[in-house]
């Protein structure tokens, strides 16, 4: 029994406060024609109170007793709030269509719409960048740009690539197109600008440009935007990316020692029988006694003389074993890794957007010794202080090294060219006539250099060691 009168006590208690505590709301919402709006949200201000509209615009809800405001939004239409009165609410909404305009691009007084712009532009943005692992923006823009020719002529560390808008229109001033961060002509290295802090990517192609920036656009205009706060709570973005980076075509199979001998006793046959008249068996035993000799290739790599490596015939030692057997692309390449770090934090309220971020990059060559490291640091803040007076804060910062910027070509400094022309006998690192290593004052084994003073005068890159 007294369960019963508890429950009964509580359940009367419950409905007076429920019909003290709200009121009924109702009303109709349409648009500036008269149309019904559907699915319209109505929300009491301050409170998760609300409801949507019905297919004939019409909404019903129970609103707190302290209610005085609804908000009253739907896609295409602008907000609006409403006071809450004794009768029903019949509300008209506008609609904001005509305040979506597309942006295009960035010029110098500002943005244009794409009906009031007539040049030529090609956009790449954040989530078109974000897919590609790329150390310069300008490798960015490879096969995303219809029209944008671009050339990979180095491949070094960092390096970026060569971009032509509107073909070749000097032949012996600069081809290259205008960078513009920011709405600021850009002379730094594009490589400095990090991937992870641009917004989008603008490609100024044909004469249009040439209004905006003078003669500096003559060979297009590319225009670089970085991020900035959006609406809403701080956000923290944080990223690590770490690969790795192999060739991607195998290296040329070579001969090895025993058929580099063979290969040069051949020639050196053949020079005595066609311009010294010598007979084959004649030309073959001096083939044989010049090999390794100072006028023939001078290294011996072998545990036996020079003069009998290989025969009058041409028939290899059998008992010839190799002392050595070092590989120059080995001691010269590498698989390359890749490190790159990322931090920014950004967000916006009604008057005050910023924008913070660095990063480390660490990027390896596959040629040994060459690579590029960046640290870079950007901060961008704006703030409306007043109706009449707005201040802002741009600071953008990079530093970074660069490693084994080689020469190419023929020169010795071309690792590429060096492997491939160094015979297979001449060894990285110096022997002694049994092929043991040559320690130097470190301790460590000692680079051989190709000089009478070593193992004799290398005939190829005499005085000279890549590695």
């Amino acid at each position: 029994m007294r369960k019963l009168v508890s429950m009964m006590f509580v359940f009367l208690v419950c409905g007076l406060t429920l019909m003290a505590q709200t009121k009924k709301v109702s009303g109709k919402v349409t648009d500036e024609s008269g149309n019904p709006i559907a699915n319209a949200s109505v929300i009491v201000k301050g409170t998760t109170v609300g409801t949507t509209t019905s297919a004939d615009g019409s909404f019903s809800l129970d609103a707190p007793s302290s209610a005085r405001t609804l908000v009253i939004s739907s896609l295409n239409f602008t907000e609006k709030e409403v006071s809450i009165g004794s009768g029903a609410i019949n509300v008209t909404l506008a609609s904001s269509v005509g305040e979506l305009v597309e942006v295009v691009v960035s010029v110098p007084y500002g943005t244009v719409k794409k009906s009031t712009f007539t040049g030529s532009t090609g956009t790449v943005n954040a989530s078109q960048i974000q897919k590609q692992q790329v150390t310069s923006v300008t490798r960015v823009l490879e096969g995303l740009v219809p029209g944008v020719a671009t050339t990979n002529g180095g491949g070094t560390p960092g390096g970026g690539v060569a971009i032509r808008i509107r073909g070749f229109g000097s032949i012996n001033a600069s081809n290259d197109p205008l960078i513009v961060l920011n709405g600021i002509p850009y002379d730094g290295s594009i490589s400095s600008i990090s991937a992870d802090e641009i917004e989008t990517v603008d490609v100024l192609k044909d004469a249009a440009a040439s209004n905006l920036y003078g003669s500096r656009a003559a060979n297009g205009v590319i225009m670089i935007t970085t991020k900035k706060g959006k609406r809403g709570p701080a956000q923290i973005q944080a990223s690590l990316r770490h690969g790795i980076s192999q060739r991607g075509i195998p290296e040329y199979d070579r001969v090895n020692t025993q058929e580099y001998y063979q290969l040069f006793w051949e020639a050196y046959r053949n020079s005595y029988v066609f311009g010294s008249g010598q007979s084959y068996a004649a030309a073959g035993q001096s083939a044989s006694n010049v090999l390794t000799s100072g006028s023939g290739l001078v290294y011996n790599a072998y545990n036996v003389p020079g003069n009998q490596l290989v025969d009058a015939t041409g028939k290899f030692n059998p008992n010839a074993q190799l002392l050595w057997n070092d590989n120059w692309s080995d001691a010269l390449f590498q698989d390359a890794t890749r490190t790159n770090v990322n931090l920014n934090v950004s967000g916006a309220s009604d008057k005050t957007n910023y924008f913070i971020s660095g990063g480390y990059l660490d990027e390896k060559g596959i040629a040994k010794f060459s690579g590029y490291k960046r640290y870079n640091f950007r901060a961008d803040v704006n703030s409306e202080v007043s109706k009449w007076l707005k201040l802002g804060l741009a600071i953008d910062g990079a530093q970074d090294k660069r490693d084994g910027l080689f020469a190419g070509g023929t020169a010795t400094s071309n690792p590429f060219y060096y492997s491939r022309q160094m015979g297979p006998i001449y060894p990285v690192y110096q022997r002694t006539a049994t092929g043991a290593y040559v320690n130097g004052a470190d301790g460590k084994p000692a680079l051989d250099w190709g000089i009478p003073s070593q193992m004799g005068s290398r005939p190829y890159a005499a005085n000279s060691n890549l590695l």
